[in-house]
């Protein structure tokens, strides 16, 4: 047939219904197994076995690269390879004649068989061989185009003609996505790894017999899988009996079967060992096609990191086949490649210098994960090169890729600096001429001037320092408070950074105090503190300056710090009791803080300035309170060695951002070592472990008391805490929910929630510092509210470092702020610490944490308070969505919140409790309960003397209920 007749006879279904010319539908004929692909108007497709619409849509790929090493899938072409698998070669149709049939109102379109040689298939299945024609009916659709997706739906329908398939197409209806129904829908979710060696059914638990049946027939065994952890979703895993073959002519199913190994190995280790897939996805790296080799290491490197036992150890062979692989994979692929090789430890320093001058290439890609994983693997190389020639020049190649990395968008701006602040603390000489870059521009993000401040820190010198305090100076007018604060701070670390540049440090700070702006006032008091325990009897000239301040201290470290300086020099000063004195006015209201140094303080200034006493006893006392102080050092480099060294090994990674260790934020599961039959049982019998299980266990040793270290305190090092770290930084307990985000708190989260313990009603509170300052001195207020909740007293909160958390228990008292109007759960809090403003949010207040342990009835008493109280006090509520499933289970779960049984009677099936509750105003409530067991469904009726807190009572109900 001639072109012009091939377009005139499509030109034929076009006039029929042009909008549905070419649309392909997808059906299934579940008798025979068969998936069929229908493009109207052009041609009919019939496939061996079930494949997912999803696959379906994928054309088919119809080239091939020249180069035969290449991966095809470097073009931006997303297509299906064409199977080698005889049994999937599809079977083709074409059109023949099309004409619209006025009695049936419909198109009728015929589809002829293509006539070319098939090769034989050993599937026990029908063959598609057998259908000659094809007809296919389809009402026009004008409204397709307005239809998405347009794809149609077909359904292939019986006849006895077995050399004919009648199909019929038209739109789909609601939730149809194929005519095998859910069982084939529920293949939208079939990861396909291996086509057709492997396919995983996942998160599947109950895989519809049919599907399973059908595989069974194309000669697939199927493995119920439950995961490691021996909880969660399950799946099923299908496997050809014949050996998974992973050196497949096509690299796509070679790359593509790597990564299907390392699923694998994650659901069911043992299979993968027992089938020999670990040895062949080791093979994988000698594999001609460097994606190929890319994917076999990564799926290796994944496998080791959940495996106990050597899996992927590279020697001198595979270190040479990789470094080859290198220059010809793909960006992604290079990641994996230097990632794995950055764990291989050179034999000598020349091998480590080969290694190196392969990978230094990398620092010059585009794509800066490929130039961190350079720079990861290059460092760890380092460490066993000696020659200082060879690390000089080094450090010269990596510092412009480095640099280059700081003129990308400013997300990549912030990991890359989050990097560079590790590598500076390992390599400072890297980055130490280029301390310019770092300089902060008026429109950089928040979040990256934070980090630039802190690699400017580490990088100034004696050199560089005039030029950063410049910098510094000029941030510390800025308008943002943190900002400012940060550079403040900066400077006064680089004051005990850098001796002989203290001075000059001391004089930007004295400039920026006479600037009378209050929060770089109290910034540069603190750090001037710092100052003055960095270099004792050396700038004590400057506390007249500071003094001229006192009056506008408000935050409490910069109060303490204030305290300090003068109970330092207490002998220097003149009049340091009268500036005590100014403090000491307001003592019971200040923060625990500002109260420790007050009084560490007052006793340092007695000491130096005795009245009258036994000058023994003074003598005795100022060994103890004025001895020799150790000297605050410089924090720059703040990371102990041991845990840099393991960051710099995971750059790259969340790690290097988190500045964390892996395990402290992923759970990796290792394989569970599993046990023989023989190993269940003690050789000689029966055990001598009691038959209880608790009285096996050994007692918990209880937590030592917390010990006030007051000496501690009065040498003003601050580094004794009177609380245990355990007991405020190991966050424990249920969760809570958010009720101040840190995007609202200035870096501050508090989770909190009312609870009630031992007939105490607590505020239970997590504060998460997701900031890059210190927090201390919490305080909280309550605003008036309902049932006049306030705090029984102060909110004690060890301080935050950055990252850090502290959960408390704040005792609560009522009916002490009580507010105007009608009853509701609103709960207005406040929350202040030496970062401002104060922080404010709403809580709820749950009722059933108010219910007292006095809230139980006798059966007369409820029967007559019941009678005693109108109709009007009822108040009911249906909660359609609470399911009863058992009555033991339900009362027990009411009386751990003080909801007390009464008694029980049958309503027909159904179940009628009730109940009785107490708040602390003496307040009953007389409850009903009505569901039926196992159904959906629950009738809650209160009667109360105060009906208006009724709401209140059912949000508390069906919070208990709340899975």
């Amino acid at each position: 047939m001639t072109r012009v007749r091939a377009l005139k006879k499509l030109t034929v279904p076009m006039k029929l219904d042009s909008a549905g010319l070419l649309q392909q539908s997808i059906c299934y004929d579940k008798h025979k197994s068969w998936t069929v692909s229908v493009s109207w108007g052009y041609a009919v497709q019939i496939f061996r076995g079930i494949f997912s619409p999803r696959e379906m849509e994928m054309p088919t790929r119809t080239f091939l690269n020249w180069y035969k090493r290449a991966d095809y899938t470097a073009y931006a072409f997303n297509t299906r390879p064409v199977s080698r698998q005889p049994c999937q070669k599809p079977f083709v149709y074409y059109m023949s004649t099309t004409k619209f049939d006025k009695q049936l109102n419909t198109t009728v379109s015929e589809y002829t068989r293509h006539r070319v040689s098939h090769p034989s298939c050993k599937w026990k299945m029908a063959n598609p061989a057998e259908i000659n024609t094809i007809v296919v009916y389809k009402k026009p659709d004008p409204h397709l185009w307005e239809r998405s997706p347009r794809r149609n739906c077909c359904r292939v329908l019986q006849t006895k003609r077995n050399n004919t398939l009648w199909i019929n197409v038209g739109v789909c209806r609601d939730g149809e996505v194929t005519e095998v129904g859910e069982s084939v829908q529920r293949l939208r979710e079939l990861k396909k790894s291996i086509n057709p060696d492997i396919i995983f059914l996942m998160e599947m638990k109950n895989l519809n017999e049919f599907v399973l049946e059908k595989f069974e027939q194309l000669g697939y065994e199927y493995h119920d899988l439950v995961p490691p952890s021996g909880h969660g979703a399950g799946g099923t895993v299908l496997f050809r009996k014949q050996e998974i073959n992973l050196e497949d002519d096509d690299p796509y199913v070679r790359k593509t079967a790597a990564v299907c190994v390392a699923k694998l190995f994650d659901i069911n280790a043992e299979l993968v060992e027992d089938r020999g897939f670990l040895e062949a996805l080791k093979d994988l790296i000698s594999d001609n096609n460097p994606m190929v080799v890319a994917n076999a290491v990564a799926a290796l490197a994944e496998i080791q990191d959940k495996s106990a036992s050597p899996i992927f150890e590279i020697n001198s062979v595979t270190l040479t086949k990789l470094l080859t692989a290198l220059n010809e994979c793909t960006e992604w692929g290079q990641v994996f490649i230097l990632d794995s090789l950055s764990r291989y430890k050179a034999a000598d320093p020349r091998e480590a210098e080969n290694i190196v001058e392969r990978v230094t290439p990398r620092l010059q890609h585009a794509n800066c994960a490929v130039v961190l994983s350079a720079v990861k693997m290059i460092l760890q190389q380092m460490e066993l090169i000696t020659s200082t020639d060879v690390i000089r020049n080094l450090c010269k190649k990596m510092a412009p890729p480095l640099v280059t990395l700081l003129s990308a968008e400013p997300e990549i701006q912030y990991v890359a600096l989050r990097n560079i602040n590790l590598i500076v603390q390992k390599r400072p000489t890297i980055l130490a001429h280029e301390i310019k870059v770092f300089f902060c521009k008026y429109n950089d993000p928040i979040y990256v001037k934070m980090e630039k401040l802190e690699i400017m820190i580490k990088l100034a010198s004696d050199r560089n320092i005039d030029q950063v305090l410049l910098e510094f100076k000029e941030y510390a007018t800025e308008v943002d408070v943190d900002f400012v604060r940060k550079a403040v701070r900066a400077i006064g670390r680089c004051a005990i950074k850098l001796e002989r540049a203290a001075e000059r440090c001391i004089s930007v700070l004295l400039e920026l105090i006479k600037i009378k702006v209050n929060y770089v006032v109290q910034e540069a008091i603190i750090v001037i503190k710092d100052i003055f325990r960095r270099y004792p009897n050396t700038y004590e000239s400057i506390i007249a300056t500071l003094c001229e301040s006192l009056d506008t201290l408000d935050e409490p470290e910069a109060k303490a710090s204030m305290i300090w300086i003068i109970g330092e020099y207490a002998e220097r000063i003149d009049n340091a009791d009268e500036l005590l004195e100014s403090f000491l006015e307001n003592f019971p209201e200040e923060p625990a803080q500002v109260q420790l140094q007050l009084l560490t303080a007052t006793v340092k200034l007695f000491l130096k300035k005795p009245t009258e006493g036994p000058q023994q006893m003074i003598q005795a006392a100022k060994d103890v309170v004025l001895a020799e102080k150790p000297v605050i050092t410089d924090d720059s480099n703040q990371l102990e060695p041991s845990l840099l060294d393991e960051l710099l090994a995971n750059i790259s990674t969340l790690s290097s951002v988190y500045h964390k260790p892996p395990e402290a934020f992923v759970t990796r599961l290792k394989p569970t070592v599993q046990k023989t039959e023989d190993e269940d049982y003690v050789e000689g019998g029966e055990t001598e472990t009691s038959g209880n299980p608790v009285d096996g266990a050994a007692p918990v040793a209880a937590a030592p008391a917390p010990v006030p270290d007051l000496l501690g305190d009065l040498m003003g090092t601050d580094d004794a805490a009177i609380v245990p770290v355990d007991d405020y930084t190991t966050p424990s307990g249920p969760p809570l929910p958010v009720v101040l985000p840190a995007s609202s708190g200035q870096g501050l989260q508090i989770s909190a929630q009312l609870t009630r313990q031992d007939g105490q009603v607590l505020y239970s509170m997590l504060l998460e510092n997701n900031s890059q300052t210190v927090l201390d001195g919490f305080m909280i207020q309550f605003n008036k509210n309902s049932f006049g909740l306030a705090a029984a007293g102060p909110l004690q909160v060890q301080p935050l470092q950055p990252g850090e958390s502290a959960r408390t228990m704040l005792p609560m008292v009522l009916s002490q702020n009580m507010s105007d109007g009608p009853t509701n759960s609103l709960l207005q809090v406040a929350v202040k610490n030496n970062q401002p403003p104060v922080k404010y949010f709403t809580d709820k207040i749950v009722l059933h944490a108010l219910f007292s342990e006095d809230g139980r009835m006798e059966r007369g008493t409820f029967l007559e308070t019941w009678r005693s109280l109108p109709d009007s006090n009822e108040v009911q509520k249906d909660f359609p969505g609470i399911t009863i499933t058992s009555i033991d289970s339900t009362l027990d779960l009411l009386a751990a919140s003080n909801l007390f049984f009464i008694a029980k009677r049958k309503n027909g099936n159904q179940d009628v409790l009730y109940l009785s509750a107490r708040v602390p105003q003496g307040v009953p409530f007389l409850i009903e309960l009505t569901a039926m067991v196992g159904q959906p469904g629950l009738k809650c009726a209160v009667k109360t003397p105060t009906p208006e807190i009724a709401p209140l009572f059912f949000e508390s109900l069906e919070m208990l209920f709340k899975p």
